[in-house]
Order: structure tokens, then C-alpha cells, then sequence
């Protein structure tokens, strides 16, 4: 079945490294060609790679510069040759280990990558990059901004026909509904469709597959509460604001954590910040390696009379799963949060944000 709209905590179970570093290790004894930008050469060396993005935050869209620099041993002949790879959004090589990395039109947790190769073995590393919602202040037009962006990211699908196809393909299994189990493959087939169409940014088809599918339904049925909270955040997505709150009221426990966040963005912006707190204190709770519900939890909190020194332990709390560095590097360059990086240093409390644990993975380790 398609991806589901809502990223709930199985996307990521926790904060990992900011760069995946794999070292192949080769001899070759060949005189070495000139080294070509970004390449270091490091006497008795292997090959590693190691890759750098900036910023590491990014909101919906946007564009990150990415840099990767190689060490190799100054006996390894053979040219490098430079590959480059993301889970969503868009890349362009930019020559001699550079590349632009344009956010993909949903908010989350993305991976970004190179492999470098060169006539004696390979490498590979990999950035992790948050992508967030603008915030109350850069995006007036909240729906109109993700519709837009949706319609980028359905222009560059490689696979775009195929998935036209694929819809072609569901909705002739959705119209055969002769026997009892026709109406069944008819109803995965209206509820993948209702996906593939939202993964499309064809929101308005989305919607009205889940009327669809609801139609009839009662709110015990099984299968009720799971489409509400699908339908909430297509509704989210196309502007009604009104119908995503009563679709994620409805959908109780299946509301996953990313919903709950656009659900806080909702409340927010409609001055619930009681209301907006809890939907971010949810949202934690599913989305646990996503900043941004902490930091608006944090920053409403400070809004309501909460103490610097309460803020700041949320933060330090925090931060083992949302890692000090990048932490420090958001509130520094997102003028919204800086009240939240006064708060760390007023009481004393910047030094106490954890580093989230890297995780490094050599290639020649047995099982790996």
C-alpha cells in the first residue's frame, strides 16, 4: 500500500548521526593520479568520504548546499567519480564533490547521500536532514504553500506514469463490486488510491475518495477512525482547517505524530494555544526524533508564563533525541526560536543539551 500521509514514530525509531561514514580499505600500489577537487591525499589511506550539508533544518522547499570531501591513500590510481542519492526531494550535481539538495514538500526526516568510487573501491556517507513547516510568521498561506509545493514534487516523480498507471489499474478494481469479494479488493483499492493520490498532492482526489470510503460508515466500525485521521490531513492540506480538526477529533488514537503537529499549527494559528500545547505534547510522543513540537511546545509555554528554568529542562530533556548540536544550530539561526536559546543561557542550562549518539558503520566489519 502507498506511503501514508501521516509520519508517525516507525519512520525513525530514534536521533542518529548527522553523517554515516563507510571506509573501504584497498592496496594498489599504482602511481597516483592529481587529485581532483574535494579529494585529500593521505599517505597509506584507503578511501573514505565524508559528508557535510548546510543547514541541516531546512522548511519545505527549500535548498541545502552539500559538500562532500574524500581521503585517499596517495597510492590509489584511478579518478574519482562522485554519485549522489536522497529518500525525497530533488538533487543536482553540482561538479567536484558538491551537489544542491532541494527539500521535498512534506516535513520530515530525509536522507541525503553520495557514493565516491575510484579505480581501487568505493565509499559511502550520509546526512540526515530535518524538514520542517514554516512557521506562523514565514507562511500566511500555509495550504496554498503545500499545494504548491506538492505540484514541484509530482513534476519531478521519475515515475510518474507508472503511478498513473497504477491509479488507472485501482480504480478499475474499485468499480467491480459484484460479489463480497469484489467489494473487499474494492475497498483496498479506494484506500491505496486515496494514498498514491495524496503522495501525488492530488488532494482534492484524495478527499474525495475518502468521503467515499467514510460514507455510511458509523463511528464504531473498524475501519472508521483510521480514515478519519487519513482525511484530516488531507483536509489539512487543502486549506479546511475546520474539517482536518473534526477528522482528527475523530480518528482519536489513529492520529499519528505528524498529524498531531499540523494539528498543533491549527490550534495555534486559531489562538487554541491550550488546545496546540497538548496536540505537540502528542505529537512528541509519535514523532519523537522531529524537533519542531518541542520547540513550539517550549516557546507557547513561554508565551503562557512558564519559567525560563522550566523551558530549559523541556529542552535538556529533549535533546538526547534531538541532538545538542543541532539543537544549538537552529535556535541560532532561526530568529523565532532565539527566546528559547535565551532561555539555555539565562539559566545556565546550554551545557547540559546531549549529543545524540553517532552511529558509524565500516563496510570490512564482519556482517555488515
Amino acid at each position: 500500500m502507498a506511503r501514508r500521509l501521516a509520519v508517525g514514530a516507525a519512520v525513525i525509531a530514534a536521533a542518529i548521526a548527522l553523517v554515516v561514514l563507510w571506509r573501504h580499505r584497498a592496496g594498489g600500489q599504482a602511481a597516483a593520479p592529481r587529485a581532483p577537487a574535494r579529494v585529500q591525499p593521505v599517505a597509506g589511506a584507503g578511501l573514505e568520504v565524508a559528508l557535510r550539508a548546510a543547514p541541516l533544518h531546512v522548511v519545505v522547499g527549500q535548498p541545502v548546499a552539500l559538500t562532500a570531501e574524500v581521503r585517499r591513500g596517495t597510492g590509489r590510481a584511478g579518478a574519482v567519480r562522485w554519485s549522489w542519492v536522497a529518500t525525497r526531494g530533488r538533487l543536482t550535481d553540482d561538479g567536484g564533490g558538491a551537489a544542491t539538495w532541494v527539500a521535498p514538500g512534506k516535513p520530515g526526516r530525509f536522507a541525503v547521500g553520495v557514493v565516491v568510487e575510484d579505480g581501487g573501491g568505493r565509499a559511502r556517507a550520509q546526512v540526515t536532514m530535518e524538514v520542517r513547516l514554516p512557521s506562523l510568521e514565514e507562511a500566511a498561506d500555509l495550504a496554498g504553500l503545500m499545494k504548491d509545493l506538492a505540484a514541484r514534487d509530482r513534476d519531478a516523480v521519475a515515475d510518474l506514469a507508472e503511478l498513473e498507471r497504477r491509479i488507472a489499474a485501482l480504480r478499475a478494481t474499485a468499480a467491480q463490486r459484484d460479489s463480497i469479494e469484489d467489494r473487499l479488493h474494492a475497498q483496498a483499492a479506494l484506500e491505496e488510491l486515496a494514498d498514491v493520490y495524496a503522495q501525488l498532492g492530488r488532494y482534492e482526489d484524495a478527499r474525495a475518495v475518502w468521503d467515499e470510503l467514510l460514507a455510511g460508515r458509523l463511528p464504531g466500525d473498524s475501519k472508521y477512525r483510521g480514515y478519519q485521521a487519513r482525511y484530516g490531513d488531507v483536509a489539512f492540506f487543502l486549506g479546511d482547517d475546520e474539517a482536518a480538526l473534526r477528522a482528527w477529533d475523530a480518528g482519536g488514537d489513529y492520529v499519528q505524530g505528524m498529524s498531531r503537529y499540523y494539528q498543533g499549527e491549527v490550534l495555534e494559528r486559531a489562538g487554541d494555544l491550550d488546545g496546540a500545547r497538548d496536540a505537540y505534547a502528542r505529537a512528541q510522543g509519535g514523532a519523537k526524533w522531529f524537533g519542531d513540537p518541542v520547540y513550539r511546545d517550549a516557546l507557547l509555554a513561554l508565551r503562557g508564563g512558564a519559567s525560563e528554568a522550566d523551558v530549559a529542562t523541556l529542552l535538556v530533556e529533549a535533546s538526547s533525541r534531538l541532538d545538542r548540536d543541532r539543537m544549538l544550530e537552529r535556535f541560532d539561526g532561526d530568529a523565532e526560536l532565539r527566546p528559547l536559546r535565551d532561555a539555555l543561557d539565562h539559566t545556565g542550562r546550554a551545557g547540559d543539551l546531549q549529543a545524540a549518539r553517532p552511529l558509524t558503520i565500516d563496510a570490512d566489519a564482519p556482517g555488515d
